[in-house]
């Protein structure tokens, strides 16, 4: 640590508080808010796991036209319709890729003996 000189050149220290913090293992625990499980945990019994699958493109670019006939072109190229300019195509995948509509689907379930759903009853139940 540097010495801090005053005028008469006299060394002098600065004064450091140490204080002791008690280690980790000398806490008491931490008492959970809740509980000990999560208020989701019997919910979440027997649910599928969820996957979310990867769908970025590998590459995309932006592709420029002249005129409306060239856009044209390139459409019956591709095999996939580009709207005019007023309600305009922001974009296409090449080979052309199904999209996926969900906001018109949901799952419906039957709950079982209290240990999870019973999916096999719940999709019969959808049909």
């Amino acid at each position: 640590m540097n010495a801090i000189r005053n005028s008469s050149s006299v060394e002098l220290q600065p004064e450091v508080s140490v204080q002791s913090v008690p280690s980790v293992s000398d806490r008491a625990p931490q008492v959970k808010l809740f509980g000990d499980e999560e208020w989701w945990e019997d919910a979440w019994r027997g649910m599928p796991e969820f996957d979310q699958k990867d769908l970025t493109p590998r590459h995309s670019i932006e592709v420029s036209f002249k005129t409306r006939a060239d856009v044209e072109a390139f459409s019956k190229l591709i095999g996939q319709p580009i709207t005019p300019e007023a309600r305009r195509t922001r974009s296409v995948w090449y080979p052309e890729a199904e999209i996926g509509r969900f906001a018109d689907k949901r799952y419906v379930g039957v709950p079982d003996d209290g240990n999870g759903w019973d999916w096999d009853k719940a999709e019969k139940n959808a049909t």
